[in-house]
């Protein structure tokens, strides 16, 4: 039987390899000579093994007022994540298909608290964009 020392074992042990995707933007996006606008480079890698389940809600309230209302996944993480609040358009997005669904969705990353020193992880609120 494993022994784990600290949390980020746990969650590399029963986390789902390459369940989750993040899209991570490289590049600021800005006006090309025509004046047209062009989105930054982007890059897209399998996020290490994860940890997923939905927000409970009192945990709600820790994400921004203008996106409470909409799916939150909260994901534990072995690398820290850039948040909507901090890196605005730059912001990483998790691909995320759960089990059952066809497609997969796109979640922005909202709120990541650092709970890296006592248990070598961290705990990541996204929200799903919406469809359109």
């Amino acid at each position: 039987m494993p022994v784990f020392s600290r949390l980020k074992d746990v969650i590399t042990s029963l986390g789902t390899p390459e369940a989750v995707s993040l899209e991570r933007t490289n590049t600021a996006g800005g006006s090309n000579d025509e004046g047209v606008w062009v989105d930054g480079s982007k890059s897209v890698r399998p996020l290490a093994p994860t940890v997923v389940h939905p927000i409970s809600g009192r945990d709600r309230n820790l994400l921004p007022e203008g996106v409470r209302t909409r799916e939150t996944i909260v994901t534990f993480a072995t690398e820290v994540l850039r948040t909507e609040t901090d890196f605005k358009k730059l912001a990483d997005v998790l691909l995320y298909r759960a089990e059952g669904e066809a497609e997969t969705n796109r979640y922005v990353v909202q709120t990541v608290e650092n709970w890296h020193g006592p248990s070598g992880h961290w705990r990541v609120f996204s929200t799903r964009e919406p469809r359109g």
